[in-house]
Formats: C-alpha cells, sequence, structure tokens
C-alpha cells in the first residue's frame, strides 16, 4: 500500500512517502501490544519550526512488543538519516544509531530498544 503525505503551513513544510507490503497489530489489553511487519520502505523529510528531519527507511521484516515505557523491536533494516527538533536528536546510519530525547532509543542494524518518557 502507498501513501503519502505533504504539507506546507505556517509551521514549515514537510512530507513522506511510504510503501508497506503487510502489518498486524495486537492489543493484548492494558499496555502490552505486539506488532509484525512485512516489507516496506520510505522516505521522509521536514523543516518546520519544530525541528529537521530527513530519513530514509527500508525493512525486510520486523516484529516488536511494548509494554508501558519500553518498546523492544527486532527487526532487519537499514534507516539511514537524522533529525534534530525540541523533541530530541535522531541520527541512524543502515539502522544503527541513537535518539535522546522524549523517547530515547540505541538501535544495530534495525533492531531497538526504546524508552518513551512523555508517557
Amino acid at each position: 500500500m502507498w501513501r503519502s503525505i505533504c504539507e506546507v503551513g505556517e509551521k514549515g513544510v514537510s512530507g513522506h512517502l511510504d510503501y508497506e507490503l503487510g502489518k498486524t497489530h495486537l492489543d493484548l489489553g492494558g499496555e502490552l501490544k505486539v506488532e509484525g511487519r512485512l516489507p516496506s520502505a520510505g522516505v521522509a523529510a521536514g523543516i518546520t519550526n519544530e525541528g529537521v528531519k530527513a530519513m530514509a527507511t527500508a525493512e525486510l521484516l520486523g516484529a516488536s512488543v511494548s509494554h508501558g515505557k519500553a518498546t523492544a523491536t527486532v527487526r532487519l533494516a537499514a534507516d539511514t538519516g537524522f533529525g534534530v527538533g525540541k523533541d530530541g536528536i535522531e541520527a541512524q546510519f543502515l539502522g544503527t544509531g541513537f535518539s535522546i530525547g522524549k523517547k530515547t532509543s540505541i538501535s544495530l542494524f534495525g533492531s531497538k530498544f526504546e524508552w518513551d518518557f512523555s508517557k
């Protein structure tokens, strides 16, 4: 399924283009959620008053589980790009990188552990 969004306004310019073959999301009650994904790809870019972001994503397959503030993701992916804004900073190269801010994470070849401080 192809999906694209482009926004131009007072806050700035941003947009993204995504392709996703399939996705399954299960909410197991309360704060426990499980998700599985098939091949997907996307690009996103933006310059707004909230920050700057440029990211390309490519994923072969993946699965994630989240409970409360923590999310663990196992996937084979090659996200590459950066982001700087009011919510923090992010840098990725071929699926390996970090983010520091409201959502803080560390990733290696697409697999990631994330903690959401905004919840």
